[in-house]
């Protein structure tokens, strides 16, 4: 009864300072939006663009090279990941090509050990394809070196060829397909002589055009709209080309500077971050009619996208709509995903019970309407592009060809199953049922489901036992309970949870690491979905939380969480998730508690 009481004291005192913390990092269009640290990739790309399209601000160049001195390891390397413990090969040679694109002199310090470090690895015959194009950007590799396809494998060069290409291939593809050998023959070519030539200048810079989001960038990412600006310029558009200057804008808006320097993220997260404050912020007393949750609200369905989407993008299921999803990021309305419409949809379900919702459920209806019309016939929803064939159980073998399709995800489909049961669907529907034929079918050895975006084997299954529990599958079926139970089994001594990159190569690995705050709210959530909210591991996550909740009020997780490419192992930190989470874990525990 005593400990009762003091963890009832905990959380009465705990929750409204997290709330106040969380209302705080609201953003004037109504919006939360958390830093997304890759690393020092971004920032020394944009520092190569701006060098070959002529336009870097010196001021910017010593501001960006004084961030990127700040992320250099003692052996003279870069990390390709935020709090990674070590450098990488390729990160590094980002870097040196960003410092070479800044007048850094290869006898400054700093890029003398970065050389040092890449020839002790081989040197530069090392670097990817990818990698080289930067290199070849600022004069460091002979573009004749740099591979290119033959013109007749070019998808924008052959009638035909890029609608077919969805069904086969994921929808980012056909956008690598057009942007590196277009910059790769430009680059080779200086002259930019030849018929043929001239044809593959004037269908890339369509197709770039076509693809471009209204803001300049191409899927709100950084590295395509950096490749994509340069493809632009090294095939002959004109500096002053309305695709350029839109890019470059986009660019200039993505920069942060403080008093550590200039650095670029790897994306922007708004509407993602946006839905789970607002659940946060719900699930923790606050009304509906809060100005916040107001304001939040007016942001999400303002980025809802309005522009029908060509079928060759996406590969929908005939008829659907084309029109009504979302994206991570606030201005890109021409790539909506599944994982963010599911999310959004989600967040939105409350306000459908409200005097006022004739303004919600316009949108929340168009926005079902897409989702619907993009999950793949073995039940799971993808991330893009609908169509593609089922994955094995567990993860997806690395390497660059792991990534040309897009198969289902695990953690995706267990995020439409919580829109759908926040929609009122349950079990019995045929849309529901596949999916939960899905989700049992994809577990892998340990009975838990491998993560896709989320890193990793805990926060995925943790999404899917909530999606599961949240269309009425009953909490006590073996699937279920076994995942529950091999989670459990992870809890940390400190009463935390934690998993790290490592266990996306080593199976041995997963469910372990030093505990995180956001990964220890991902599974108490899930606990307190399956009616789990009293057990000892319930009580001991909510003391870690807790207990390591800072004077502000927030929570850091100083770990990365989410996944950006899993082929590269590219993995991003974001500095709001372990605030919402947090938040949303013990105000849920505490409901619960209240109804026990």
């Amino acid at each position: 009864m005593r400990s009762s009481t003091r963890l009832r004291a905990g959380l009465s005192e705990a929750i409204p300072r997290a709330q106040e913390r969380v209302l705080a990092r609201q953003g004037p269009t109504g919006a939360w939006a958390g830093e997304n640290d890759q690393g020092p990739m971004c920032t020394a790309v944009v520092l190569v663009l701006e060098r070959f399209l002529g336009i870097l601000d010196p001021a910017d160049a010593t501001a960006s090279v004084r961030w990127l001195r700040s992320r250099q390891f003692s052996d003279g390397s870069f990390a390709d990941n935020a709090f990674s413990p070590e450098g990488e090969f390729n990160a590094t040679c980002y870097v040196v090509a960003g410092l070479r694109a800044a007048g850094v002199p290869d006898s400054d310090p700093a890029a003398g050990r970065a050389w040092a470090f890449l020839q002790r690895h081989g040197g530069l015959e090392r670097a990817r394809m990818d990698t080289r194009l930067y290199l070849a950007m600022v004069g460091l590799v002979d573009a004749r070196t740099i591979p290119v396809p033959p013109w007749f494998l070019h998808l924008k060069l052959v009638p035909g060829l890029e609608r077919l290409s969805v069904r086969f291939v994921a929808s980012w593809v056909p956008l690598w397909l057009n942007i590196l050998p277009a910059l790769a023959r430009g680059l080779r070519q200086p002259d930019r002589g030849g018929a043929l030539f001239a044809l593959e200048r004037a269908r890339v810079a369509r197709y770039l055009g076509e693809r471009q989001n209204p803001d300049g960038s191409w899927y709100g990412t950084t590295v395509p709209t950096v490749l994509g600006l340069a493809a632009a310029r090294a095939l002959g558009l004109p500096a002053d080309d309305p695709l350029l200057a839109r890019g470059i804008s986009r660019i200039g808006a993505w920069k942060i500077r403080d008093a550590a320097g200039l650095r670029v993220p790897i994306f922007t997260s708004e509407v993602w971050d946006t839905t789970f404050a607002i659940e946060s912020l719900l699930d923790s007393g606050l009304p509906t009619d809060h100005p916040a949750l107001v304001g939040g609200v007016d942001f999400l369905l303002g980025e809802q996208s309005r522009i029908p989407l060509p079928e060759d993008l996406q590969n929908p299921r005939k008829g659907s709509s084309r029109v009504g999803g979302w994206t991570f990021g606030a201005g890109n309305p021409l790539y909506p995903d599944c994982d963010d419409t599911a999310v959004v949809l989600a967040a939105l379900g409350p306000f459908l019970r409200v005097k006022d919702s004739g303004r919600i459920r316009g949108p929340f209806r168009r926005g079902l309407g897409w989702l619907l019309g993009m999950q793949n016939r073995d039940g799971g929803w993808p991330a893009f592009t609908r169509g593609h064939r089922s994955k094995k159980p567990g993860p997806l073998p690395r390497g660059p060809f792991s990534e040309l399709q897009d198969h289902s995800a695990e953690g995706i489909t267990g995020r439409v199953l919580l829109a759908l049961g926040r929609a009122g669907w349950t079990a019995p529907n045929p849309v529901v049922r596949r999916a939960l034929s899905f989700l049992r079918r994809q577990r892998d050895r340990n009975g838990a489901w491998w993560g896709r975006f989320l890193v990793n084997y805990l926060p995925e299954s943790a999404c899917v036992l909530r999606g599961a529990r949240a269309v009425g599958e009953d909490p006590r079926r073996p699937y279920l309970r076994e995942a529950l139970g091999w989670m459990v089994s992870r809890q940390n001594p400190d009463g935390g949870w934690g998993e790290a990159v490592e266990s996306y190569d080593d199976a041995r690995e997963a469910g372990r690491g030093r505990s995180t705050p956001s990964i220890t709210a991902h599974v108490l959530l899930a606990l307190v979905d399956c009616g789990e909210a009293r057990s000892p591991a319930a009580l001991r996550a909510s003391s870690f939380l807790l207990e390591r909740q800072d004077p502000g009020g927030g929570w850091q997780d100083l770990q990365v969480q989410g996944v950006a490419v899993h082929s590269l192992s590219l993995y991003f930190y974001n500095d709001v998730w372990a605030d919402v989470l947090a938040l949303r874990a013990l105000a849920r525990l505490r409901a619960a508690l209240d109804r026990a």
